[in-house]
């Protein structure tokens, strides 16, 4: 577990701008969803404590100190995602690691202010929604009654905080459009973890999840050669 009044939440986004700065090189023919060099289009710069005052006043949800934390100090709102598809003689090496035979990676509008409202009316529609969740899946209901997303994943699918657990520092669960599942136990751990897996769209990390708790797992032997893979 990391400790989320340490954490260095500014120096995350420095490795993930970093990490994507330098993805051109290591992957030949990567898209990205921003120019290389245009920061200020995906990485926006933190809150103030005016902002954030105002945010939690327009926003229906608690928002967690952790999460407080990382939009005052390191970002209020990163958007950027890419996709690399191999020559084939690398795909199957790919697929034997990842399994699937193309990259893709990031989360559109990650602890984003300007998105997070949205993204939570989204949720909600869909939980109450009985054409999308029946009566006979009260859970996967009720859980979503109790989330903040913070990213989106495609058109449908978020990673969310469950409020329920941890208030300072909650888990975070991957919200599908047929199911939802933990995949870290703490927000700022779901960072970290994230970090070790190259930023990859969370959906398609199934593989790396821990078969008992669930969390993902970035000390395996499988985690490792995707971050040789992917660098």
């Amino acid at each position: 577990m990391v400790d989320w009044r340490t954490f260095d939440f500014a120096g995350w986004v420095e490795r993930m701008r970093a990490f994507y700065a330098t993805l051109p090189v290591r992957l030949e023919g990567v898209d990205l969803t921003h120019e290389a060099g245009d920061d200020a289009a995906w990485i926006r710069p933190p809150l103030t404590g005016d902002e954030l005052t105002r945010f939690e006043c327009d926003l229906p949800r608690a928002i967690p100190p952790a999460l407080a934390r990382f939009l005052c100090t390191a970002s209020s709102g990163i958007d950027a995602v890419y996709f690399w598809e191999p020559p084939e003689e690398i795909q199957r090496h790919l697929f034997k690691i990842y399994g699937w035979h193309a990259i893709n990676g990031g989360i559109y509008e990650l602890c984003s202010t300007r998105a997070m409202l949205e993204q939570l009316k989204f949720v909600q529609r869909c939980a109450e929604d009985p054409d999308i969740w029946p009566e006979d899946m009260p859970g996967e209901r009720e859980f979503r009654q109790h989330t903040l997303p913070i990213g989106a994943v495609g058109p449908d699918d978020h990673v969310a905080l469950d409020l329920r657990d941890h208030p300072e520092d909650p888990p975070v669960h991957y919200l599908g459009h047929m199911e939802s599942y933990t995949i870290a136990e703490h927000f700022t751990d779901f960072l970290v973890q994230w970090e070790r897996l190259a930023y990859l769209d969370p959906s398609r990390l199934e593989r790396f999840r821990d078969p008992e708790s669930g969390y993902w797992r970035t000390d395996t032997e499988l985690a490792v050669r995707l971050r040789a893979f992917v660098g």
